[in-house]
This record gives structure tokens, C-alpha cells and sequence, in this order.
């Protein structure tokens, strides 16, 4: 009698830094390395304090990218950085937590 393969779901969190400024590519290509082996991608922003008017697009575009169909989770989000993210996502559903005051 052969072993049932289960496929277990691989998670770990990217840790996004303090601040987030344009341009945005050298983080992006951090998450991009953490995130291919990832089956569900959940971005720690515990840190973060500042996301830059001129990085949220590109960001939220390099994350879509990096995704590729994934499910990504913002956990730990201040409330101005995601009302801004949120802003520019127009009709997309971000999957956001906030961090607690």
C-alpha cells in the first residue's frame, strides 16, 4: 500500500520595512525571491509607518505581478496606508487586517 502526497500549503511572512518609497523595484524584487516558493503570500507590515503618495501604484502593481494568482494578505496594516492603498486600487479587493491602535 503506497503513501497518500498531500500537497501542505507553504506560508511565511514577508516583513515590509519602515517606510516605502519610490522607486519601488529593489523591494519588490525582496518580495519577489520570498514569494516564489509561497503558496499564499502574507505581508507583515507590522513596521510600516510610510508608503509614499508615488510608490502605492507601482507597488500595488509589482505585488499583483509577484502574486500571479496567489492570494496576498496585508496583515498589520496602519489605517492611512491602507485607506491610500485602498484608494488606488480602485475596484480591486485587497485583502487587509489593521493594526491595532
Amino acid at each position: 500500500m503506497g503513501l497518500a502526497m498531500h500537497h501542505v500549503a507553504t506560508v511565511s511572512d514577508l516583513m515590509l520595512p519602515e517606510q516605502i518609497r519610490y522607486p519601488v523595484d529593489a523591494l519588490l524584487e525582496s518580495l519577489r525571491t520570498g514569494a516564489k516558493q509561497l503558496d499564499h503570500i502574507v505581508l507583515n507590515c507590522r513596521q510600516l509607518r510610510l508608503i509614499e503618495f508615488n510608490a502605492a501604484a507601482p507597488l500595488l502593481a509589482g505585488v499583483t505581478d509577484l502574486a500571479r494568482g496567489k492570494t496576498v494578505e496585508w496583515r498589520d496594516m496602519p489605517r492611512l496606508a491602507s485607506t491610500l492603498l485602498q484608494l488606488i486600487s480602485g475596484e480591486g479587493k485587497l485583502n487587509i487586517s489593521h493594526r491595532l491602535p
